[in-house]
């Protein structure tokens, strides 16, 4: 709550007559309501975004792998490397209070990567559907990063931060498809390519 309060405290700071400080505010404590109150809400939105996340792991292709942008970026594959531990993370805060974060997990191919992370994943929200209300909104995890603790959260809490950094680095390999030379993947609603394979269809 502290930290969305923050945010929304922030937006009060823009003028009323823009008229936007009303629309971030009423937007985030309805997030507020909807989505750090419930787990249910956290199952959902995992359910759903897992199948666009393995979409995005099964369109790399292996040769060009090492493209990024920029060289303080992380590599296609880099990034997959950096996801796939998430599930394995917060499984591991949930038995034991605490994880050792994996910054970085080793892969044999793509196929592999995303079937190891679909089936954490499902681990996973077996193991939240399985959790009281009360533990979920209270059970404190330890977040460590190379043998040192870097902060502590409620489970509910650290649950929607991963969320957050999944979808963060997803859209960063995003912009990677087209410059590696392959087809974006659907994340979200159609891409240029698939539309164009529709109007080709229609002739």
């Amino acid at each position: 709550m502290r930290r969305t309060i923050a945010i929304c405290k922030l937006f009060f700071h823009i003028p009323k007559s823009s008229g936007m400080g009303n629309v971030f505010v009423n937007y985030f404590f309805t997030f507020t309501s909807i989505s750090m109150q419930t787990k249910e809400y956290f199952i959902k939105l995992t359910k759903r975004e897992l199948v666009a996340t393995t979409a995005a792991m099964r369109a790399i292709p292996p040769e060009k792998d090492s493209y990024s942008p920029n060289p303080k970026t992380r590599s296609a594959r880099m990034i997959i490397s950096h996801l796939i531990g998430h599930p394995l993370d917060l499984i591991e805060g949930m038995e034991t209070g605490a994880f050792n974060h994996r910054n970085q997990s080793e892969f044999t191919s793509y196929e592999d990567a995303a079937s190891q992370y679909e089936a954490d994943t499902n681990k996973l929200i077996g193991m939240i559907e399985a959790t009281d209300e009360k533990t979920w909104d209270e059970k404190q995890v330890d977040f460590n990063l190379y043998g040192s603790k870097l902060f502590t959260a409620t489970l509910r809490d650290m649950c929607f931060d991963f969320h957050a950094d999944t979808l963060h680095h997803r859209g960063q390999l995003s912009t990677y498809f087209r410059p590696m030379g392959v087809k974006n993947p659907v994340i979200y609603g159609t891409t240029k390519e698939v539309e164009e394979d529709m109007m080709a269809a229609r002739g």
